[in-house]
């Protein structure tokens, strides 16, 4: 199967979040830049195929902010990274921006956070709202 998901919800301290982390294979065609791939139907997960893991994170307390959240990923062993994108994270209270740690383009990842962690902290999610996180990276 070219697309696998991964589904958990987690419960951080007293805060209620619903948690996913998703794996899509967009595209298997290596002439495509990773960067720009739109998903294609029936894709397969061969050497060249551009993969995007999403990671959202829903903070279901209507009332409170989640604030201060920090978002560590390792993609594994075999993978090309290629870039990380957010979406609707706002920055923490006392922070002057949400920072982002990330491999260079092109890293090969060997599995370890030495060479391919994502790293996301100082964030925000507003009360009910819902933060996503985008890496993309080619099959070696």
């Amino acid at each position: 199967d070219a697309a696998l998901a991964l589904v958990q919800t987690l419960s951080v301290g007293a805060d209620p979040v619903s948690f996913t982390k998703t794996v899509t294979v967009l595209t298997d065609d290596a002439t495509v830049d990773c960067l720009f791939a739109t998903p294609v139907s029936g894709a397969l997960a061969v050497a060249g195929a551009c993969v995007q893991y999403q990671i959202t994170i829903e903070n279901t307390d209507t009332a409170q902010d989640l604030d201060g959240v920090t978002i560590r990923d390792t993609l594994p062993s075999g993978l090309v990274f290629q870039t990380v994108g957010l979406s609707n994270f706002k920055v923490a209270t006392g922070a002057s921006q949400v920072s982002q740690a990330a491999p260079a383009p092109d890293t090969a990842c060997d599995g370890t956070a030495a060479t391919c962690e994502v790293v996301i902290s100082d964030a925000r999610i507003e009360a009910g709202q819902t933060a996503s996180l985008h890496i993309r990276a080619n099959i070696g």
